[in-house]
């Protein structure tokens, strides 16, 4: 079985200490939050699908499925076309 852990476990060990803090910042922010694999990286579902986490070749991506409906007024966030 696929599991979260699995996943962490195959990581390159740069990125473990980055993908833990994450995920366990999203499982305290939403303690109701269901957390899966899908598409082959963590996906975390409150509601729908809310956002994943995605190991990629030199960063650590946090993805929200629905992304243009966050509110922005301070500029935080980088919005990519």
């Amino acid at each position: 079985m696929n599991t979260i852990n699995n996943y962490i476990d195959k990581l390159t060990p740069e990125f473990v200490p980055i993908v833990i803090k994450l995920r366990s910042i999203i499982k305290h922010t939403l303690p109701q939050i269901i957390e899966k694999m899908s598409y082959n990286i963590p996906f975390y579902y409150h509601e729908g699908p809310l956002c994943y986490i995605n190991v990629r070749k030199n960063y650590v991506d946090v993805g929200f499925t629905k992304g243009y409906a966050l509110s922005n007024k301070h500029r935080l966030l980088n919005m990519k076309d």
